[in-house]
């Protein structure tokens, strides 16, 4: 998913921010095998 969430950009603060989560949330059928949330409702965030 090319997510670096152990490595953050200096000046950037931490990746635990909205990006990382749009990011992750973009393929919503990967984000609901990794998370167990329904693939509709996670199309839906």
């Amino acid at each position: 998913m090319g997510l670096l969430a152990d490595a953050p950009k200096a000046g950037f603060g931490t990746s635990n921010d909205g990006n990382t989560a749009r990011a992750f949330f973009r393929n919503p059928e990967i984000a609901s095998s990794i998370t167990g949330i329904d693939e509709i409702l996670s199309r839906k965030l």
